[in-house]
C-alpha cells in the first residue's frame, strides 16, 4: 500500500513540489491521506 501511495504521489509530481517547498521554507501542500489510499486501492485493484 505504501508504495502504491508514493508512486500515486510521483505520478502526482506532489512529492516534488512538496519538497521544493519545505526547502524553500514554503507551506507544503496539503495532501488528503484518506484520497491517497482511496487512489492506492483503486491502482491495486485495477492491477497498477
Amino acid at each position: 500500500m505504501f508504495e502504491t501511495m508514493m508512486e500515486r504521489l510521483d505520478d502526482l509530481d506532489l512529492a516534488q513540489l512538496a519538497r521544493a517547498r519545505i526547502e524553500a521554507n514554503e507551506t507544503p501542500v496539503r495532501v488528503s491521506f484518506d484520497d491517497l489510499i482511496a487512489e492506492a486501492q483503486a491502482d491495486i485493484a485495477n492491477g497498477r
